[in-house]
């Protein structure tokens, strides 16, 4: 999340209070244990599966690392959501069987 605010930020697509703002929001919702959103550690699986992914889809490391992390959540707990902007990192999460959010993003992703 913070990487593609701060890259909508440098391209000029998002104002840096507005990134701020939307930063300290995503920040709080991380920390609310009944949130939206799950922290898992990195860790030996989620690096083989990070593996596996770029193999399949070659996705930049950051962005298997993302794919990877919600395919070893999926298996332990209800998960079909995946939220990204990044086109690239989308296709290959709808091809995973992810539902993606937002629905759609413009092209500049």
């Amino acid at each position: 999340m913070a990487s593609a605010l701060w890259r909508k930020q440098r391209l000029g697509e998002l104002d840096a209070a507005d990134a701020h703002v939307l930063m300290a929001a995503h920040t709080a919702e991380l920390a609310d244990p009944a949130g939206r959103w799950a922290v898992m550690l990195l860790d030996a699986v989620v690096l083989a599966e990070a593996v596996a992914v770029i193999a399949r889809h070659g996705l930049r490391a950051g962005d298997a690392i993302q794919l990877a992390t919600a395919i070893v959540a999926r298996r332990v707990i209800d998960l079909d959501a995946f939220a990204a902007f990044d086109v690239q990192l989308r296709h290959a999460a709808a091809v995973e069987s992810f539902t993606l959010v937002p629905e759609r993003v413009d092209a500049s992703g």
